[in-house]
């Protein structure tokens, strides 16, 4: 958890551990979304802590629909929000990119092994490319078509993080069995963006490092005609996929993970 200082981490701990009393949960995967698990976050990024849980069995049995997530509100720069874990279930049958986003965020601070790696395990074996793909070319659509974009570092990030978001499920469909993308911006960055612009692109990572979120900054021309270019390169690309359909290996893991509650959890 390099993006993260120890005394945030035990500030986001007590917090964690303070939402599950409150709430009768237990929480099975707590990570940080957004521009900090990405690795480029800006001096005064908030915390964006996203997690996955679950309530006791006897919660489920019910004739009557109940909340299924919880969201807190940004208290001084923690902005807190998890879903329950049929909720999670649910998004991830429908391909939404935010789901593998928590599953896969390399910036961790709490989480049960097993229970963790069900959902992974079966994330790989559903994944459906082209709700992913679709979604990283819309951002990247709203972001480019904005022209703050053009001077603000932060816009352009995630425009260009979402690219290549979109470029490796693409390749990846073609190539080999579909999967998610890295979280990690760096590992994209070093498999799609030519050398000869990783220098530019580490000079807007450093500027927007230690500047604030709304602070501007000419993006260079090279990378914004790169950014351009790809998006009209993916807008013509098309990316099909199927649903899983077979709702019973969604149903066995909601089981196991909701019946289950001796497992080891490291972070706590």
């Amino acid at each position: 958890m390099d993006a993260v200082s120890t005394l945030r981490q035990n500030q986001i701990l007590e917090l964690l551990q303070e939402l599950e009393r409150e709430n009768d949960i237990t929480i099975i995967h707590a990570v940080e979304s957004g521009s900090r698990a990405w690795g480029f976050p800006s001096s005064d990024s908030d915390y964006d802590i996203r997690f996955i849980y679950h309530h006791p069995q006897a919660w489920y049995i019910s004739a009557f629909e109940k909340k299924d997530h919880i969201e807190l509100e940004i208290s001084d720069d923690l902005d807190a929000g998890g879903w329950d874990i049929g909720k999670m279930l649910r998004l991830m049958q429908k391909g939404n990119a935010a789901a593998f986003e928590w599953l896969y965020s390399p910036v961790v601070y709490r989480s049960n092994v097993q229970k963790t790696q069900l959902l992974k395990d079966l994330g790989a074996e559903i994944f459906n490319p082209a709700p992913v793909f679709y979604h990283y070319c819309s951002l990247a659509k709203k972001k480019l078509s904005d022209t703050a974009t053009q001077t603000n570092a932060k816009y352009f990030l995630y425009a260009l993080r979402a690219l290549l978001c979109a470029k490796f499920v693409a390749d990846k469909t073609v190539i080999d069995k579909a999967t998610a993308p890295p979280v990690n911006f760096h590992v994209l960055v070093e498999e799609y963006l030519p050398a000869n612009m990783q220098t530019q692109l580490n000079d807007v990572l450093t500027i927007k490092a230690q500047g604030g979120e709304k602070d501007t900054f000419e993006i260079p021309k090279e990378l914004w005609m790169f950014a351009n270019g790809l998006y009209q390169m993916l807008s013509s690309h098309k990316v099909t996929g199927d649903k899983c359909k077979d709702l019973e290996v969604f149903d066995e893991v909601f089981r196991k993970v909701v019946a289950s509650s001796n497992i080891s959890c490291f972070g706590e």
